[in-house]
């Protein structure tokens, strides 16, 4: 699936699969965290600094939980992600 395509299914059933105002706040909240969190992260890993790192990537893992929280209050159930391209893709371009 190329980019292209990705966009075209993230956006297809965004209103279908984000209808809770709560879902909506959360990822409000959270998705710049997620976003953060990977950019602290790179930067950790590029300067060595393990610790940031792994911090950084516990913010991440933190951030998807709690959107995945959010998500399960949804009326109608995400589709599952079938691959981990499609699970990079989705983070960030459900993002945008």
């Amino acid at each position: 699936m190329s980019i292209t395509e990705m966009l075209a299914w993230q956006w297809q059933g965004y209103i279908s699969y984000h209808q809770s105002r709560v879902n909506l706040v959360i990822h409000w909240l959270v998705v710049p965290v997620f976003i953060t969190a990977t950019f602290t992260m790179l930067w950790a890993l590029i300067h060595a600094e393990i610790s940031n790192a792994i911090l950084a990537a516990l913010a991440m893992a933190i951030a998807m939980l709690i959107q995945g929280l959010g998500h399960a209050a949804e009326p109608l159930p995400v589709q599952p992600l079938k691959n981990v391209k499609q699970a990079i893709c989705a983070c960030y371009l459900s993002s945008l």
